[in-house]
């Protein structure tokens, strides 16, 4: 236990260090194998969530209903495997799962393509409309965690199309841990010092890319898509994706859930947001304005002290 404890903080304080990429992914992580160290090191926060739906997909950067001429993009922890797993049926993935290099974008990309990148791509101009589904920045930052807990375990037993590839994101995934580390895994900590840039920068890639789903779904001001569903109402809104669609009648898998334990809704159903301390609410008020602003999510207001309950400011 020891050793592979030490072996992981090795490459995560070469990493924050400034050290070649090289010489991070091919110390501790390549040589004595991430794998079994994170299994070994963080068993106990192994996060509670439902296993996959009993299909044999695998999650992708976007998917095209030929038939319907429709695309639909994924933001992070937006029910996306869940929409694949309905869907898949009548599906097309141009590109591959997961960590890849794209050449029409030039750099390695993910499951989360977003919609300028989605202008840069060739099925762009082929005349497909583009459906979103978008989510509460409070349940997508407390789901982003639980998500970043299940990558610590993922991510390191995936094959990667070339060795390179595997080195960045082993690379990534040693800064995540070591953040998460220093916050005692604790959702409050880690998102109070979670730096800017990880949450507003699109285009440094990582493991995580929890953005503000304006990114997915917004040209500047103007919305950028033909469909906008929500989670919070995500059946209601699926059928109206199909009968807008001419979609028939498809499966109701569910994928990738957290366990139902977790939630506690509120009216405005939101499932995750009394696990949030004032200062992580007002930190996500702050970073993610732009998503209440423009897809009519309202803030929380955290109470102060002298004050009783929770109240809410319309974004309307």
């Amino acid at each position: 236990m020891n050793r592979q404890t030490n072996d992981l903080r090795r490459l995560s304080d070469a990493s924050a260090n400034g050290r070649s990429r090289q010489e991070c992914a091919r110390g501790a992580w390549l040589d004595y194998g991430i794998s079994c160290t994170l299994v070994a090191i963080i068993p106990w926060r192994r996060p509670t969530h439902r296993p996959l739906a009993t299909h044999d997909s695998e999650p992708t950067s976007m998917l095209l209903l030929p038939t319907q001429k429709l695309a639909l993009l994924f933001p992070v922890k937006t029910a996306s495997q869940t929409l694949q797993a309905r869907l898949e049926s009548l599906g097309v993935r141009p590109y591959p799962k997961l960590f890849h290099f794209n050449p029409h974008l030039r750099r390695i990309t993910h499951q989360h393509l977003t919609l300028s990148d989605w202008a840069a791509l060739p099925e762009h101009d082929q005349g497909y409309q583009l459906a979103v589904f978008v989510r509460n920045p409070y349940d997508r930052v407390f789901s982003g965690f639980i998500q970043l807990q299940r990558n610590f375990q993922v991510l390191p037993r995936l094959q990667y199309p070339e060795p390179w590839i595997r080195e960045r994101v082993l690379e990534q995934l040693a800064r995540a841990w070591a953040g998460a580390s220093r916050a005692g895994f604790d959702v409050n900590r880690w998102f109070q010092q979670l730096p800017e840039h990880e949450i507003l920068d699109a285009g440094q890639g990582g493991t995580l890319c929890l953005h503000p789903c304006i990114y997915w779904t917004h040209r500047g001001k103007e919305l950028g898509v033909d469909f906008l569903g929500k989670v919070e109402h995500f059946e209601a809104d699926f059928d109206r994706l199909r009968a807008r669609y001419g979609i028939g009648e498809t499966n109701r898998l569910d994928a990738n859930r957290s366990d139902a334990a977790l939630a506690s809704a509120d009216s405005d159903q939101y499932l995750y947001a009394r696990r949030l301390a004032p200062g992580t609410i007002d930190r996500i008020n702050v970073l993610f304005r732009q998503d209440f602003d423009r897809l009519g999510y309202d803030r929380i207001v955290p109470p102060r002290a002298g004050a009783d309950g929770v109240t809410r400011t319309s974004s309307a």
